[in-house]
């Protein structure tokens, strides 16, 4: 079944390409076999998607209060891994880690690392080598503040230095440094 972001869309096009009702719904037939936007499939849904596209169905991306795309609410993506993108993206906006969390800012990121100019369009290997090296960004910034502080931290009585701690929780080592950064930075133990 099309979502309902697929169907307000497709609504949209119809409205910015001035289809009278008629018309609209046999370009439905004609595509789908289907008469309502309702019936669809996603799939059909992206075929009526991209032949209004094809004929000057423009999308017009939401824009932030300060004129920048803003992402869209978590479990929208396509992809598994660009909703943890888009998720570990603003933590690192609010840790103050990078400067800009709006959706513009992680697009012009992504295009560095994977060649793709949105991060919506991301998928499979791309979304996943995205995905790995911003979190291995996000790790490496977590980990500066920690190793300067991690004699005074209550761990360092058990691990003598924090590469110890890291070499026991290796396979989830992002994880659990996202754990400790959140601890620390949650008792008031400012990690800067």
């Amino acid at each position: 079944m099309a979502s309902k972001q697929q169907i307000t869309l497709i609504h949209v096009a119809r409205s910015q390409l001035g289809l009278e009702e008629e018309v609209y719904r046999q370009i439905l037939v004609d595509i789908t076999g289907k008469d309502s936007s309702k019936a669809l499939t996603l799939k059909e849904a992206d075929q009526v998607l991209a032949h209004f596209e094809q004929k000057g169905f423009k999308r017009l991306p939401k824009q932030g209060s300060n004129g920048k795309r803003q992402s869209p609410k978590a479990g929208q993506g396509k992809h598994p891994a660009v909703d943890k993108l888009r998720a570990i993206w603003i933590t690192m906006a609010r840790q103050g880690i990078v400067r800009d969390g709006s959706e513009t800012a992680l697009d012009k990121w992504a295009a560095k690392v994977t060649g793709i100019q949105h991060v919506g369009w991301l998928k499979g290997a791309k979304a996943e080598k995205a995905l790995e090296a911003l979190k291995q960004w996000h790790g490496r910034e977590l980990e500066r503040p920690l190793a300067r502080r991690w004699p005074m931290l209550p761990e360092s009585s058990q691990y003598a230095t924090l590469a110890d701690y890291r070499r026991l929780n290796d396979g989830r080592w992002y994880e659990t440094l996202c754990d400790l950064a959140a601890k620390y930075s949650a008792t008031g133990a400012a990690l800067q």
